[in-house]
């Protein structure tokens, strides 16, 4: 059950959006147990987000993971293929690309938790 938003300070096309969607679809089966089947995608453009007092490009990606199957070693290569692609992808610098993680022992879905 992963979820990714990603918060972007600059406009993205409709385009690259979906092509961004279906790389986190690739990514997420970094982590042991997760594909794009339960894949929850939410791509947030034109964010007011500054970092270092600065609205250069920038973004923060959040990672959301049901279950314990991530371990630092995939949780890591995650991060590096996230952050590689998107500092690629919209041109800008990896060093102003955040990822956080979120691992939870309860998810709801349906109505009822797992």
């Amino acid at each position: 059950m992963p979820y990714i938003e990603l918060n972007y300070n600059q406009e993205i096309e409709k385009s690259l959006k979906e092509e961004i969607k279906s790389k986190f679809g690739d990514l997420i089966s970094i982590i042991p147990g997760k594909s794009e089947n339960w894949l929850m995608v939410n791509l947030k453009d034109n964010e007011s987000l500054y970092f270092k007092g600065s609205n250069e490009k920038a973004a923060i990606v959040k990672v959301l993971i049901y279950g314990s199957s991530a371990n630092p070693i995939a949780l890591n290569k995650l991060t590096n293929e996230i952050t590689n692609y998107l500092s690629k992808t919209l041109n800008m610098s990896s060093s102003r690309v955040y990822v956080y993680y979120n691992l939870t022992e309860y998810w709801g879905f349906n109505g009822q938790n797992f």
